[in-house]
């Protein structure tokens, strides 16, 4: 006689059924994944992004996240599982950014965040992604507070301000010979760090003091620090300041014929400054800590905006967007089918002076969570950046 279970089935018979549906959802694979956000077909991931407000020309890195996991799914995905990215928009504003990702957690249930931008809006919600053990790759500001002190569960990738700052003034000082510096800045973690370094590679290099003109996120008239910026006298300006904000600053300077030689944080290292600032960007110095999107070596990226971007911008918007989720994709790899946050965060302690298409030298370990230190150099030049340096560092 079979023996049956409390159902009333024969034993045999359920082990049975339950091996048919086993095979059926595909063999050695379980129906669901037992992580949050990964299920046997889908990786969900979140991103925050400021798809309006003052920052919106940045939304452009967000929309190319999404549009590379598409053509990432449309190869197949990884591991047999596609990339499903939810965006929420913040308006670059950190009280938003703090409900968008709890929701984006706690209701959504999102396996890992790509590419947030922004140093305010980040902050708000560094210490809770962590604590929830979420982990966040690339985030989209070089805030050396992502990675110092190491946090297990966040990633910086692109060369952090500090040393940034450092490396302009630097170069200001020595090959643009500046006779006196002055900075402008946004009034908040992003613009104070550029600030500080600025301020400690001046007393380094013995050089004479600098002039400071700040700004807050909500300005709208930038003509009486244009007249600061003239009146402290300053043949070079190092430029911490947004989009929007740096071209309106430059239209007023030239209202007033102020022509300093201006240097730019790599933040503003897209084409749209041109259509923002017209004839007054021509010949900014801008740095740069990706793949320079007119190089022969960004021949993939360009097919894959005509492809599946074809009506943004190529520029550097987009290849930060680009470039955080290729590293997040090779994480991924790394990872292997048997997915969880504990794995993805080891696959990305084994990345190791990795270079992907738009991408140089990132590095991270167990202790290390600064994944690149290194820029060079771009010139304004007829709507187009021109490469004028080799990659540097602070160590040269």
């Amino acid at each position: 006689m079979k023996r049956a279970d409390r159902t009333g089935w024969p034993t045999r018979t359920v082990g049975l059924l339950i091996c048919c549906l086993f095979v059926g959802l595909g063999g050695s694979t379980p129906l669901f994944a037992a992580e949050v956000g990964v299920t046997n077909t889908t990786i969900k991931l979140g991103t925050y992004q400021p798809l309006s407000g003052p920052l919106a020309p940045y939304a452009a890195l967000g929309r190319t996240i999404e549009a590379y996991f598409k053509m990432v799914n449309d190869r197949g995905g990884i591991h047999r599982r596609k990339i499903e990215l939810l965006i929420r928009d913040d308006g670059y504003n950190p009280a938003n950014t703090r409900v968008v990702v709890k929701e984006l957690v706690e209701r959504d249930k999102v396996f890992a965040f790509v590419g947030g931008l922004g140093t305010p809006t980040g902050l708000a919600v560094m210490d809770y992604l962590n604590e929830h053990k979420v982990p966040h790759v690339s985030p989209a500001s070089g805030y050396s507070g992502w990675a110092t002190p190491p946090k297990r569960y966040l990633f910086a990738q692109s060369t952090n301000y500090a040393v940034e700052s450092r490396l302009l003034t630097k170069y200001a000082a020595e090959q643009l010979k500046a006779k006196k510096i002055a900075v402008f800045y946004q009034n908040d973690p992003f613009g104070k760090e550029g600030l500080d370094g600025v301020t400690d590679m001046v007393k380094r290099m013995g050089s004479a003091p600098i002039a400071t003109v700040s700004y807050e996120r909500t300005d709208t008239d930038y003509a009486s620090h244009a007249i600061k910026l003239l009146r402290s006298e300053a043949d070079t300006v190092l430029l911490w300041s947004s989009s929007k904000p740096t071209a309106a600053l430059l239209k007023e300077a030239a209202k007033i014929g102020y022509k300093p030689k201006w240097v730019s944080s790599l933040v503003n290292l897209d084409p749209v400054m041109f259509k923002l600032a017209g004839e007054t960007w021509e010949g900014a110095i801008v740095a740069s800590s990706y793949t320079l999107y007119n190089s022969p070596e960004a021949e993939p990226y360009r097919e894959f905006m005509k492809k599946y971007l074809p009506n943004e911008r190529i520029g550097g918007f987009s290849v930060g967007g680009y470039a955080m989720a290729e590293i997040m994709a090779e994480a991924l790899r790394r990872a292997g089918r048997d997915l969880t946050r504990e794995k993805l965060v080891k696959a990305l302690e084994t990345f190791k002076n990795w270079s992907g298409v738009m991408t140089h030298n990132i590095t991270w370990g167990p202790d290390k969570r600064q994944g690149q230190n290194s820029i060079f150099f771009t010139k304004a030049e007829k709507g187009e950046f021109v490469r004028i340096s080799d990659w540097i560092t602070l160590d040269e």
